[in-house]
């Protein structure tokens, strides 16, 4: 009798092999694109897209255009049917194959620029538009490897496209660590006090994520229904951080679309004021862009809080069950009372986001400086969403394989 394999060790290690794909395919170039040799050091909100997207913006690898079509085409996809309340009667299948185009449609649109602002080599005598236009084709094809992979990490793997978000921080942020490091070396300051704040600052972050994601505020509800000993009361419990993370990688790709956008508009009309005051205030190291990235992070978690938890469709399905909050009259009373609830975590929860990393982008803003390591609040609060969400996907996988044992062995 064949053992069954384990259910958890293949897909971790499925995962790890399309991790293992997807970094060694950021380290394959474009033959006829001329690579830097001295890569210039990119800061702020191309520095963070860059360690968790893996958007490249001088290297002429063939993954150079990382996740941001994927993720700019998750969003805008995912926004337009909740807010047209379409996301029930839409299949699956149809909303990948939107994903897909929307995704086909910015790639293509990025790679184009792209492919415009990298240097080229001699290459059998091919003239430069064709080596540009084959470069766009290049660029494509790699990020719609980078979908395939993400896909198939959601099918056979664990964390979907999480997971290679996941190699491209743990790739960089050591990075980031060790040339925070050495600028305090050169400045003459002693390395363990250094190491030991950093040290503490992100032991401090990562307990305030946990707490935010595990967190939770209840709301009593009463069965009249069931009358047994048992189940007499019940909770309604509303997680204190209701999306998690998540709301942090949809703001850094919707913070960025205006600054490629204005890229693109250069990119076909050439550069002028108001594209360049653009590009300057809208950056992580600019206090305008500062308190717009703020702004946009509160929002988009409240936004998305009342998508993933609709109070009306909760307050009606407790109306319709026969349970009610004691002291609450059903029906539109009870709406009342859990989106004030709601409103009240999502805007604590975007607090002290907002605290934890507009604060240190802040200090930076301030103090003049340009260092990679104010952006670690940011990026260790979504490794550390990351990890909860892979946690929790190997806990299912656990609880569903526990019952097909049983029902095999029944």
């Amino acid at each position: 009798m064949s053992r069954k394999p384990h259910p958890i060790l293949g897909k971790t290690f499925f995962s790890v092999l399309m991790m293992s794909c997807y970094l060694f395919g950021k380290k394959v170039t474009i033959p006829w694109v001329v690579r830097e040799s001295h890569i210039q050091t990119v800061h702020g909100l191309q520095s963070f897209i860059s360690a968790a997207m893996g958007n490249d913006a001088v290297a002429g690898s063939v993954l150079a255009v990382g996740f941001m079509p994927y993720m700019t085409a998750m969003i805008v996809v995912s926004l337009f049917h909740s807010i047209t309340g379409q996301s029930e009667q839409t299949s699956q299948k149809r909303m990948i194959r939107q994903m897909r185009t929307v995704t086909l449609i910015v790639t293509v649109l990025q790679s184009m620029m792209r492919a415009s602002q990298l240097t080229y080599t001699e290459y059998y005598g091919c003239p430069v538009f064709l080596l540009k236009g084959m470069t766009a084709i290049v660029l494509t094809a790699g990020t719609f490897s980078m979908v395939w992979m993400s896909e198939r990490c959601q099918k056979w793997g664990i964390g979907g496209s999480s997971a290679l978000i996941l190699a491209n921080i743990v790739q960089n942020i050591g990075k980031s660590l060790l040339q925070f490091l050495s600028g305090f070396t050169e400045a003459g300051y002693p390395i363990i006090p250094v190491i030991l704040i950093m040290g503490g600052v992100i032991i401090l972050i990562i307990l305030v994520t946990l707490v935010m994601e595990n967190a939770e505020m209840h709301l009593t509800i009463r069965h009249v229904m069931i009358h047994n000993s048992f189940s007499g009361d019940s909770d309604l419990a509303v997680k204190l951080n209701p999306v998690g993370t998540m709301a942090v990688m949809y703001v850094m790709t919707l913070f960025a679309l205006p600054y490629y956008l204005c890229l693109f508009f250069e990119f076909i009309f050439g550069a002028n004021q108001v594209t360049e005051l653009l590009k300057q205030n809208l950056n992580l190291q600019s206090g305008w862009g500062i308190l717009f990235f703020a702004l946009l992070l509160t929002g988009m978690n409240c936004a998305l809080a009342r998508i993933y938890i609709d109070p009306r469709e909760v307050a009606e399905n407790l109306q319709k069950s026969g349970d009610y909050i004691p002291g609450v009259h059903p029906g539109e009373a009870t709406r009342r009372v859990i989106s004030e609830r709601l409103w009240f975590v999502s805007l604590v929860s975007s607090a002290v986001m907002c605290v934890l990393m507009a604060g240190p982008l802040l200090l930076q803003w301030y103090l003049g400086m340009n260092s990679p390591v104010f952006m670690l609040p940011m990026t260790v609060m979504i490794l550390c969403g990351i990890m909860l969400n892979v946690m929790g996907e190997v806990h299912t996988i656990r609880v569903m394989n526990t019952y097909q044992t049983i029902q095999w062995g029944l």
